[in-house]
C-alpha cells in the first residue's frame, strides 16, 4: 500500500472487542509512528464513529489496529472493501477463516500441514472422551476470540467441566486442541499487491 503525502490515513483502533483495551495503545502507538514520517493520519474508534464516516473525511488509507471480534474476523474488513478503501492486513474471507480456529485447523490438515489433534465443543452439549483420552493434557480455548483471552490447560477428561465453565463465557463453540510444550515462533508474509511475491518477515520468539 504505497503512501503519499497525498494520501489521509485513518489508523482505527479500540472498537468493540475484549481486547480493546490493547487495540488502544496499539493504535495510538502507530499513529505516533506515522506522525513521525510526515503521514497525515488521524485516530478513529468505531465504538464511538460509524466507518461511513470515513468516507465524510476523505480518509484514502485505513491502518487497522483493532484486535479481535470485529477487527480480525472479517468484519471490518468487508465494510472496508464495500466503502472502496484501502487497508492494511487480510482481506475479509481470509480474516474471516483465520480467526475461525476449527476452520483454519481443518484447512491446514487438508492440505498435509501439521497440527495437534483437536476436537470440537459446543455449549454443554456431552462429549465422550473414552477414545480420545491421548488428547490430554490439552488446551480448551475459544473457537473465534483473539489472543489468549479464555484459554486454559485441561490436564486429564476430569477436569474439562471445569475449564468449559471458564471458556464458554467467550463464546459457545470451543476448540480441545492436544498441548504441544516448546518454544513459539511466528513469521509473518507480507504481500504489497496482487502481482507481487510474498515476502516473508523476520521470524520472532513468542
Amino acid at each position: 500500500m504505497a503512501m503519499t503525502n497525498e494520501h489521509k490515513v485513518a489508523v482505527l483502533m479500540g472498537g468493540f472487542s475484549s481486547e480493546r483495551d490493547i487495540s488502544l495503545k496499539s493504535g495510538q502507538a502507530i499513529w505516533k509512528a506515522l506522525q513521525r514520517k510526515n503521514i497525515n493520519a488521524v485516530l478513529f474508534d468505531p465504538k464511538f464513529r460509524p466507518l461511513t464516516q470515513l468516507i465524510d473525511e476523505k480518509i484514502t488509507r485505513v491502518f487497522v489496529a483493532l484486535h479481535g471480534t470485529f477487527g480480525e474476523d472479517g468484519h471490518v474488513q468487508g465494510i472496508l472493501e464495500y466503502l472502496g478503501i484501502p487497508f492494511t492486513g487480510s482481506g475479509l474471507a481470509s480474516s474471516a477463516l483465520a480467526m475461525n480456529k476449527i476452520q483454519a485447523k481443518r484447512i491446514f490438515k487438508s492440505v498435509g500441514l501439521r497440527t495437534p489433534e483437536f476436537l470440537t465443543l459446543k455449549g454443554n452439549e456431552r462429549v465422550d472422551l473414552s477414545k480420545n483420552t491421548d488428547i490430554f493434557p490439552a488446551i480448551l480455548k475459544p473457537n473465534s476470540e483473539g489472543s489468549s483471552l479464555g484459554v486454559e490447560k485441561v490436564e486429564k477428561p476430569e477436569d474439562l467441566e471445569q475449564a468449559r465453565r471458564k471458556v464458554i463465557v467467550f463464546g459457545e463453540k470451543m476448540l480441545l486442541e492436544k498441548f504441544i510444550s516448546g518454544r513459539e515462533f511466528t513469521c509473518a508474509v507480507l504481500q504489497l499487491g496482487p502481482s507481487e511475491s510474498p515476502v516473508p518477515l523476520p521470524i520472532v520468539e513468542v
